[in-house]
């Protein structure tokens, strides 16, 4: 039975047939600037989008210097990200994400959270990394990126990496987290590792080091405009290797505050107004739908954890 929606939201740009009279809203998912010539710079006009939630005014440029949006449009809003208020309004918190999966706060706690494709890191050395972090005693987070669990080679290289990876971190301290949501992670991470992810964007953040395994095959393959690989290097470290990723851990969880002030920078220019985006994007829907608007957008409860129907599948 159809049903008749007054407002549809989207991520990506595709949508399923709808019926006349629905407004469609693009919230994008991401900042990395991947795939370029579709979300970052459309090779040519997008219409139909009622509105256009963007993240950053970067983006917001980039589509009006390429044609894809007319300056003035109406479509247009400055919104920011709503999913990543939650890394700095304070519902979520180190220790209570931690804990509230059976996890000892205790040990410094890394995150690898490569991107998908063939040509990532993943794929180069990702099980070197992950045995190299789990012998050195870190508790050792892995978040893959949904189509990295796909067997599709043009996703995950064809290999199994749930299969792959499980046996080494059930080595020492190890964790494959399966929740879709990676925020709550970035939270209770002291480090990230990435390669060239939106995720690697997101936790600048947190202020928290950050360090990128260079892939130019990856840049390449993925059309990312070298403005956002110079981006995500300026906040970084970078290095090269497995073993040179470990080194890197190590001298971040001694010296945190490391590029700490290009990572506030780079952070502050790629997410508008972090913390109040999701009041933003629901008033501008409310006044889509032309309903009433909110008085003022509630603010969720404090909760240190998360929920516990969020899977992590632990040693």
């Amino acid at each position: 039975m159809m049903k008749r929606f007054d407002a549809y939201l989207a991520a990506d740009f595709v949508w399923a047939p709808l019926p006349r009279g629905t407004r469609r809203v693009q919230m994008f998912h991401g900042v990395a600037g991947k795939y370029g010539q579709i979300y970052d710079r459309p090779g040519g006009s997008i219409p139909r989008w009622d509105r256009l939630f963007f993240i950053n005014r970067r983006r917001l440029r980039n589509y009006v210097a390429s044609g894809a949006v007319e300056h003035g449009s109406s479509a247009i809003r400055l919104v920011g990200m709503p999913k990543t208020d939650c890394l700095v309004n304070g519902t979520l918190t180190r220790t209570g994400v931690l804990e509230s999966h059976g996890i000892d706060p205790a040990l410094s706690t890394v995150l690898y959270a490569p991107t998908w494709t063939p040509f990532s890191s993943l794929n180069a050395m990702g099980e070197e990394l992950v045995a190299s972090l789990i012998d050195a005693g870190y508790r050792v987070l892995v978040k893959l990126h949904e189509n990295s669990l796909d067997r599709a080679f043009e996703n995950s290289g064809g290999v199994d990496w749930v299969e792959r990876l499980q046996p080494i971190l059930a080595r020492g301290h190890g964790h494959l987290i399966r929740a879709a949501d990676a925020s709550p992670w970035l939270v209770a991470s002291d480090v990230l590792i990435t390669d060239h992810s939106s995720i690697g964007f997101e936790y600048l953040l947190r202020d928290r080091p950050l360090i990128r395994i260079a892939m130019p095959e990856l840049i390449r393959r993925a059309d990312i405009a070298m403005e956002y690989v110079d981006l995500i290097a300026r906040a970084a470290t970078t290095v090269e290797t497995a073993t040179a990723a470990v080194d890197a851990v190590a001298r971040a969880i001694v010296t945190p505050a490391e590029h700490s002030q290009a990572r506030r920078a780079v952070g502050a220019e790629l997410f508008h107004g972090p913390g109040e985006a999701t009041n933003r994007a629901i008033h501008e829907l409310y006044a889509l739908m032309e309903l009433d608007p909110l008085s003022a957008c509630p603010v969720a409860p404090v909760r240190a954890g998360i929920p516990a129907t969020e899977r992590v599948l632990s040693s």
